[in-house]
């Protein structure tokens, strides 16, 4: 069978709808003005792919089949390396981004068509039309992974993705509601993975062994019952997602917000090319990679979701991540519905990256590969996909709010998700390079003076002057006396050249914070004594050295 992937379908002349944040979506379906259509229609969508025959290429073990096991194949296609029990999926790849961008887009019609199926056989007459119109407006939601949950200073996973029962709607006169199974909490089959084509994976865990998808579930040396459904360890999640433990030295600092950082970076470069955001591929003598890359990113969230401990550690320390999920293993990663939400986010990200640099596609060591076919992925005329068919995300018929914006506001909305949001922050002023461990006060080498921002986050604010600032992209500025800092300086130095001007920003943790080199500037003036000169000129301030941004540890 060849299936045609065309996007959710939509009138000609409406513009696409937009794809959601999931949280912010679930809140709007749930709360005191929400109608929980959407809401009851996604999870009736997935309880039909989810009952649907293994077999079935649209059914959601078929659709998860795509990403690894079994290695089957998918709509009459046989990936090219199904002799060595491998799958369609490129990963360490350059066209990584489009193949799965594909890929949500499939998973997001099938839904639709699901939702369609669902309206016309058990929903009421008088409901239908209702229940079509949002069904024609919904899309995928995406999971922000990188943003705090609502109200809290911390990343966790989806509401959604955290609750075994979900309420929604029984359609009729009138309308009432009913608990049922939540399909977005985890997926579970009648019978044994592994008597569904799902073999041992050795050291990554025993999924063969499995009947529903896991995070942190599977340890070494409990019963094959347990492993059967070693449940949802979210906590465990969350925490691997804040803290990452084994990328820090807890006598240092409390916490390292790796993932924020990686997010911010990532994004905040202007004239980047495709080959160093799109992927981990290394090549000989390849071109420097940027700070980080996308894949990289998306590597990490699979293993602090899934988990991939499923040995039990040695060190005391790590006992607190022990555990295998089945979003750790790329062979079976798709088989967790999270997994959708966060390639959903994946795509998302890849289409900010493309709005702030629209010039770059496949350049550099990635130059042609944008011919490569993306196999199994039919388009409307029947042909496999290649990245070119997707490089306007829109031509899918969806869309995202931060991507329907200019430039500008894009970076103030990464400024705002993935920075400080507001949160009241200090500049550390240095003449000369700081110590990498120690630049927060007057005992730090070569220290000056610090400015602080009286703010709070934009998120916890009632404060309408401080939005109304957002919005505007008003700055601020802040002065200090320095005279007696550079002789100072230039007596300790023995030199009458200006200091060199460095600065660092840190959180009220403690912890360094890179902002956009435009957002922050620290500079030093000086200004004629003006002693016999009449001219106005020799009597204003004049830059005399470009402050720059320190490199510090954390």
């Amino acid at each position: 069978m060849t299936y045609l992937i065309t996007g959710i379908p939509k009138d000609t002349n409406e513009e696409s709808p937009i794809r959601q944040d999931v949280d912010d979506w679930y809140l709007e379906q749930t709360g005191p003005s929400g109608n929980r259509i959407q809401l009851t229609l996604f999870v009736e969508a997935l309880i039909i792919m989810q009952n649907r025959s293994t077999t079935d290429d649209l059914s959601y073990f078929g659709l998860a089949g795509i990403h690894g096991a079994p290695w089957s194949g998918w709509g009459g296609q046989t990936s090219d390396h199904q002799t060595k029990d491998e799958n369609f999926c490129v990963h360490n790849d350059y066209t990584f981004p489009t193949w799965h961008r594909v890929y949500m887009a499939l998973f997001e019609q099938v839904v639709y068509e699901a939702m369609t199926e669902f309206i016309n056989d058990k929903v009421p007459t008088e409901w239908q039309t209702e229940c079509h119109k949002e069904a024609k407006t919904w899309r995928l939601p995406y999971w922000d992974f990188a943003r705090f949950a609502r109200g809290t200073n911390e990343i966790r996973l989806p509401i959604i993705a955290t609750i075994p029962m979900v309420t929604i709607n029984v359609f009729g006169s009138p309308v009432s509601t009913q608990r049922k199974s939540n399909p977005l909490y985890k997926f579970q089959t009648e019978s044994l993975m592994g008597d569904l084509g799902i073999r041992d994976q050795g050291e990554e865990g025993p999924f063969h062994k499995c009947r529903s998808t896991t995070r942190y579930g599977l340890l070494d040396g409990y019963n094959e019952d347990v492993w059967a459904d070693g449940g949802q360890n979210w906590l465990r999640a969350n925490l691997a997602l804040n803290e990452h433990p084994w990328n820090r030295d807890p006598t240092v600092w409390e916490g390292f917000r790796t993932l924020q950082e990686a997010v911010f970076q990532l994004l905040k470069t202007s004239g980047g090319s495709w080959s160093s955001f799109s992927s981990t591929k290394y090549k000989e003598g390849s071109e420097q990679k940027g700070y980080t890359n996308l894949e990289f990113i998306h590597n990490n969230i699979h293993n602090w979701v899934g988990g991939f401990l499923f040995r039990r550690p040695t060190a005391s320390s790590r006992l607190k991540l022990w555990g295998g999920g089945h979003m750790a293993s790329v062979s079976v990663a798709a088989f967790d519905p999270i997994f959708w939400l966060h390639h959903c986010n994946i795509d998302r990200l890849t289409a900010i990256w493309q709005k702030l640099n629209n010039s770059s596609w496949f350049d550099g060591d990635s130059e042609g590969v944008h011919h490569s076919q993306l196999t199994p992925f039919h388009n409307r005329n029947g042909n496999l996909f290649v990245s070119d068919d997707v490089r306007n995300w829109t031509d899918l018929n969806y869309d995202y709010a931060i991507t329907k914006k200019d430039e500008k506001d894009i970076r103030d909305d990464i400024a705002t998700l993935y920075a400080l949001e507001g949160s009241p922050f200090q500049i550390n002023i240095f003449f000369g390079q700081p110590d990498g461990k120690d630049f927060h006060d007057l005992g730090s080498r070569n220290f000056v003076a610090s400015v602080f921002n009286f703010s709070s986050a934009i998120k916890n604010s009632n404060c309408g002057n401080c939005i109304e600032q957002k919005k505007r992209g008003i700055y601020s500025e802040a002065q200090l006396p320095a005279t007696l800092a550079v002789w100072s300086h230039q007596e300790l130095e023995k030199t009458n050249k200006e200091p060199e001007v460095f600065y660092v920003v840190v959180n009220s943790r403690g912890e360094s914070v890179t902002l956009d080199d435009e957002a922050i500037t620290v500079d030093l003036y000086r200004i004629n004594e003006g002693r016999g000169v009449d001219s106005p000129e020799d009597h204003r301030y004049k830059k005399a050295v470009n402050g720059r941004r320190a490199t510090v540890d954390y």
